[in-house]
């Protein structure tokens, strides 16, 4: 059985992923949360960069 990534789905869940960690970052920022607000927002270019990498088709351990 070989197991394959669809890089559709992929892509379309790590956009999903950067927009509610973009949207987490905004809130702690709002409440004075800073170290929630850098974790959600590392997490959120992450996501975006993998987005990023996978439409591009440059090879990346996910």
């Amino acid at each position: 059985m070989e197991f394959r990534i669809d890089p559709d789905h992929e892509i379309s869940y790590r956009i999903r992923l950067a927009k509610n960690y973009l949207r987490d970052a905004e809130e702690a920022f709002i409440r004075g949360d800073y170290r929630n607000t850098v974790a959600s927002s590392q997490l959120a270019a992450e996501n975006a960069a993998k987005a990023i990498i996978i439409v591009y088709k440059i090879s990346c351990d996910i």
